[in-house]
Parts: C-alpha cells; structure tokens; sequence
C-alpha cells in the first residue's frame, strides 16, 4: 500500500492487484468494492472466487424464489 494505515478503496484495490477504471464514481466504486468483497471471502475461506461467485448467485437465486 502506498501508506500502511491507508484504508482508501484505491490504495486497497492496489494492493490486491484490482483494477479501478475510474475513482469517485459511484458505479464504478460500487462494483470494486463487490469485487473486492468476493476476493476477501475467497482468501478467508481459501477458495476459489468462482466458487465463491457461485455460492453468491445460488443464494441469490435461493432468495428470488422465496420473493416471488
């Protein structure tokens, strides 16, 4: 990171090699800050992220049916 007590969304993507395109959108903020979200489960869990990414969209799908 460019500083160690930095916990700015850009200098995290940095650090876990995720690319932002543009900073202080808000559209591109929100989708980083989801892929960043899966890459720090996948660590956690030692895993995959397509595993991950599967298990989010299962639940999705799980939560649709109970919705609708």
């Amino acid at each position: 990171m460019k500083y160690e007590d930095s916990y700015h969304l850009e200098d995290i993507c940095e650090t876990t090699v995720i690319y932002m395109a543009k900073t202080h959108n808000a559209l591109y903020d929100s989708y980083v800050t989801g892929l960043l979200f899966i890459h720090l489960i996948a660590k956690r869990r030692e895993i995959s992220i397509r595993i991950v990414v599967y298990c989010i969209l299962e639940k999705i799908h799980m939560l649709s049916d109970v919705i609708e």
